[in-house]
């Protein structure tokens, strides 16, 4: 707005004096009038400057998304088919979250564990984000060793927590791929790094393999469920490993491999659970529905 400059206007009044006519003799010299006081100088209203347009707020930049995967691996012999598998697989899945998700920031990391007597018990590859850097990694694993049938879960987990997650916006997942538990007097320490990892916002994702038997699915679904990650399971109809115990469940859909991780990682990149397409079903036990409800035979429900 333009402020104009505002002027008071000053009247002067003029006053006509008559005088008498009078003798010379007698006539007096009339006083002059008192001179006038000088007019009040005329006063103007300051401009103000207006004041400025509010700005708009800054608009705040998006951090990138991020998701950081760690697959922590039992290298006994008998995991041989199952590394084999994930030698094998693990470029098309590498290749699928790239062009499905082509804005987000993928790492990979990798942990491989035996047991105390073997040659090594512990092996940690820190993240890397390319995907062939990765797959190298993997290629120089084998089976070998694990002469009883604990392992050293809890080891291998430790060093799984413990590589160099990103923090902020970052999806941070853990794939536990094992056939054993751990020895029972490490059974707490486990747990420990359960929730060590539920600290770190890391999601335990156990991918039970062949062999799995009830104190692993124990110690497995303990983990899932601590740090509210989901638990994954080989089924003799993957062909994968040897035979596989049916999980204590009442609910859940059969898929390959690749399409269970994608989907487990594709839900939380998404926030929301991805249902399994139909070309992607094998079979179904239970009543399963896509968002993870269990109708059970007593017309209960729960999640799978």
């Amino acid at each position: 707005m333009n402020l104009k400059t505002l002027s008071r206007p000053v009247v002067g009044a003029a006053l006509a004096l008559s005088s008498l006519a009078l003798p010379l003799a007698f006539a007096e010299t009339p006083k002059a009038a008192p001179p006038a006081p000088p007019a009040a100088p005329a006063k103007s209203t300051p401009k103000v400057a207006p004041p400025p347009a509010p700005q708009p707020p800054p608009v705040a930049q998006l951090e990138q998304p991020r998701i950081d995967l760690v697959f922590v691996l039992d290298t006994t012999g008998s995991m041989g088919d199952e590394i084999s598998y994930l030698k094998s697989e693990f470029q098309a899945i590498a290749d699928t979250l790239s062009s499905r998700y082509p804005q987000v920031s993928i790492r990979y990391g990798l942990v491989v564990y035996r047991d105390e007597q073997d040659a090594y018990v512990t092996r940690a590859y820190d993240f890397v984000s390319d995907a062939n850097t990765f797959r190298s990694y993997l290629q120089q694993q084998s089976a070998n060793g694990g002469w009883d049938y604990p392992e050293a879960m809890e080891r291998g987990l430790h060093d799984g927590v413990g590589l160099s997650w990103r923090p902020g916006n970052t999806a941070r997942l853990l794939f536990l791929v094992a056939d054993a538990p751990t020895h029972t007097q490490n059974h707490d320490a486990f747990l420990g790094e359960a929730q060590r990892a539920r600290t770190g916002g890391i999601k335990i994702y156990p991918v039970a393999a062949s062999g799995v038997a009830e104190a692993a699915e124990f110690q497995m679904r303990q983990a899932a469920w601590l740090t509210r990650g989901r638990y994954l399971f080989l089924t003799n109809d993957s062909g994968v490993g040897g035979p596989h115990a049916e999980p204590h469940i009442p609910c859940y859909q059969v898929q390959l491999l690749k399409h269970v991780l994608l989907h487990a990682i594709g839900s939380e990149l998404e926030g929301r659970r991805l249902p399994a397409s139909g070309s992607e079903l094998i079979r179904t036990v239970g009543s399963p529905s896509q968002d993870g409800a269990c109708t059970l035979q007593d017309g209960s429900v729960t999640y799978y």
